[in-house]
């Protein structure tokens, strides 16, 4: 899971519903917020942040404020991680042999 802040120049209603209906149709998405104040949108889920940008700057100048991986998707990694180390020990070790 990707938590993605994206600050978008929106300025009424018609423009924010344009925008979620736009990132909306973008596969692996869970979740989409907006606060109009500060003028963010952010979006959870485990879509690409390049297809989000892309879709969003054919209609608002896009900027992104952040891309971050989620708690949960931290945890896999370092499991995949320590699993790949561990492979190449062993491998090392047959090869010694």
């Amino acid at each position: 899971m990707q938590k993605i802040v994206l600050k978008l120049d929106l300025h009424d209603d018609k423009a924010k519903h344009k925008a979620f209906k736009t990132v909306s149709t973008l596969l692996g998405i869970d979740s989409i917020a907006m606060d109009m104040k500060a003028k963010q949108l952010t979006v959870i889920g485990t879509v690409d942040v390049v297809n989000v940008v892309s879709k969003l700057r054919k209609n608002w100048s896009t900027s992104i404020v952040s891309a971050n991986e989620g708690a949960g998707e931290e945890g896999r990694a370092k499991e995949r991680r320590g699993t790949q180390e561990g492979r190449g020990t062993q491998e090392g070790r047959t090869e010694k042999s």
